[in-house]
């Protein structure tokens, strides 16, 4: 048996399921659920008819989990209600470990969804979604990466089908939980004059929001608007540009106290609505990996979102573009300890280290991809 048949039917699937093994032991063993704290009280407020953006959310938090840093709120929006009440009703260890399982098999089910949008083996899909520290980062603490991650992925199986709209409203649900992603694919798709989806979509989402209005009015919109307001306050250094990811780290590098966020975001808006007018230059995996790319090089994110770069590395080693593919995972295995080891980080940083080192991983794929939309302009994807 050849080399490369040996890697993809043993070798791939083996060191994939032993990565797989060692995550699932992590979400059981090792699972601090330090961000899934905040889902959980905000659950156990709303499930007792209070706001959990007034300061009924940090009294809350204190009683359960003691003195933690006094930036902790809430800052989802109201539809996230009909969520996290139901895990509220279980025990705080048994709700987070739900989380991590929840949160894996989401993971499982991008990859998988995505493998098979971009014509690459499922093992090697794996391979490149589950090293990555920012999936270890994101499942440790309960983040919502891997929620939008699996919209993503739905995305790309919505516009390949025939009648893929389920699969597309779907997609527009499970990336507008993260709101300050989902935004964009909403403008893609209405680009994409798929304004039915969008509208219902929409509607769900309203439908979801209703348990939030029927009981505080607009109170929890409006709430939600100031946590929005406050969670970018200089007082709150975790989301300053030193610790962000993508172009604002690296405009905070030349300028330290200017913050370019709503000039990227206006970017990310045009690019957003370009992607999804030309769909007849592009293919479908083409355009939703570049509009992945802008998302993580554009809209200020943490390192732990980088998960998302599963869908356009995924479809860079697709397409042949494998030694971008190596060298991204590379850094992106543990830019952390990489940081550290080499000193490569903003010198203003004051919790992601791996900020920078993983802005720059960004800036290469995005180029990558640039590239790669070039070569294949009007053309399918290709397995090589």
């Amino acid at each position: 048996m050849h080399w490369p048949a040996f890697w993809k039917k043993f070798c791939g699937p083996s060191l994939a399921t032993l990565i797989l093994a060692y995550l699932v032991s992590r979400a059981v063993f090792e699972r601090t659920g330090f961000d899934f704290r905040i889902f959980w009280v905000a659950g156990r407020l709303w499930a007792n008819g209070i706001s959990p953006y007034d300061a009924s959310f940090l009294n809350e938090y204190v009683r359960w989990f003691g003195a933690g840093p006094n930036t902790h709120f809430w800052v989802y929006p109201p539809y996230w209600l009909p969520i996290v009440v139901p895990l509220s009703y279980l025990p705080f260890e048994a709700a987070d470990k739900l989380w991590a399982f929840l949160n894996i098999a989401l993971l499982i089910a991008a990859t998988w969804l995505t493998a098979r949008a971009m014509q690459l083996s499922f093992a090697l899909a794996l391979l490149v979604a589950l090293p990555m520290q920012a999936t270890f980062v994101a499942v440790a603490l309960g983040q919502t990466s891997l929620i939008v991650l699996f919209g993503f992925a739905l995305a790309l199986r919505g516009t390949q089908k025939r009648d893929g709209s389920a699969a597309i409203i779907g997609a527009l649900i499970f990336t507008a939980l993260k709101p300050n992603i989902g935004l964009f694919l909403f403008i893609y798709f209405i680009a994409e004059r798929r304004y039915r989806e969008v509208a219902v979509a929409g509607a769900f989402l309203l439908l979801l929001a209703l348990p939030s209005l029927a009981t505080a009015g607009p109170s929890d919109w409006l709430g939600f608007l100031n946590a929005l307001q406050a969670y970018s306050a200089p007082r709150y250094a975790v989301s300053q540009p030193p610790d962000l990811t993508g172009i604002v780290q690296l405009i905070s590098l030349l300028v330290p106290t200017y913050d370019g966020s709503l000039i990227c975001l206006a970017g990310m808006a045009l690019a957003a609505a370009v992607l999804g007018l030309v769909r007849h230059e592009f293919s479908s995996q083409m355009r939703l990996a570049g509009l992945v790319a802008a998302i993580c090089l554009l809209v200020p994110l943490h390192s732990y979102d980088t998960t998302l770069c599963m869908i356009p590395l995924t479809l860079l080693a697709a397409i042949g573009h494998r030694i971008v593919v190596f060298i991204s995972m590379a850094l992106l295995f543990r830019p952390t300890i990489l940081a550290q080891i080499t000193q490569v980080a903003n010198p203003n940083t004051n919790h992601f280290i791996d900020s920078l080192i993983v802005s720059l991983t960004l800036s290469v794929i995005a180029i990558s991809w640039l590239i790669a939309a070039h070569r294949s302009m009007n053309s399918p994807i290709r397995t090589q």
